[in-house]
């Protein structure tokens, strides 16, 4: 026998459980020409009507890290499996968000990854997978016509270009000390600009627009308070179908077929 990378399978054994009605563990235990390979697969059957695919993160928030064995009991989920890269912020040892989306029952909690060629799975309302690269745009317009575009939305970043973050980042901001500016916005308009203060609540029906100005001057030279900013986040596929959604890496296998 061979295994599928062309691997000689000089031994093997395979046991298979059930985790729970519709799920189901297979271990294969592989002995090659190269060494020893231990395979978990996890297999579920979502045409189960209590079974479903969700997306887990840490219970303290999404730009919070945990292992998946921590966030699985804490979700009482039955199984878990890693999903998105993710950027660890410095100086801390449990802070830092995935590189790319993060979306919730329609609702985008984190933006997609700005790298090329970082896939995302997700799950629609229907139960149907799907295995793909998305295109997002996000830009915010200032009154006076001019656009900008926003690199992230709920990611740490070195603000060398404009950020938004909203109340599912966090109660308050990162603050705006060391020259950043924080724009506060709340109902599509600016309520307050920020130089060198402690974080502020994010407004419920609102968010903070942040950047180094030294980097993109936009912020200053065109938003003062009172003025109505047009924020546009354009995503494909649209956001407001999918169940939920993460980030991840190459697709390897689409539609039954190895992927380039």
């Amino acid at each position: 026998a061979f295994a599928g990378t062309g691997d000689i399978i000089i031994y093997e054994k395979i046991t298979e459980d059930i985790i729970t009605k519709g799920v189901t563990r297979k271990n294969i235990v592989r002995f090659t020409n190269n060494g020893w390979l231990n395979i978990d697969v996890i297999t579920a059957d979502l045409n189960e009507k209590y079974l479903n695919v969700d997306l887990l993160t840490d219970q303290h928030g999404i730009n919070y890290l945990d292992n998946v064995l921590n966030m699985a009991e804490q979700n009482n989920a039955v199984a878990a499996i890693n999903a998105d890269f993710f950027q660890k912020l410095r100086g801390t040892s449990n802070r830092g968000n995935p590189i790319g989306p993060i979306v919730k029952n329609g609702q985008l909690l984190s933006s997609p990854a700005q790298e090329e060629k970082m896939a995302v799975i997700s799950v629609d309302s229907f139960q149907n997978i799907l295995l793909n690269y998305w295109e997002s745009q996000i830009t915010i317009t200032a009154p006076n016509g001019k656009t900008a575009k926003v690199k992230h939305i709920n990611k740490y970043d070195p603000l060398d270009s404009i950020v938004i973050y909203d109340r599912n980042w966090g109660s308050q901001s990162l603050g705006s000390y060391n020259n950043i500016v924080e724009v506060v916005v709340e109902n599509n308009i600016v309520k307050e600009i920020r130089r060198e203060k402690p974080p502020v609540d994010i407004p419920q029906n609102g968010y903070i627009i942040t950047n180094l100005p030294e980097y993109d001057p936009f912020l200053v030279e065109n938003l003062k308070v009172g003025d109505t900013v047009k924020l546009d986040i354009s995503i494909n596929p649209d956001v407001k179908n999918l169940a939920m959604a993460a980030g991840g890496g190459t697709i390897l296998v689409k539609d039954g077929k190895v992927v380039p």
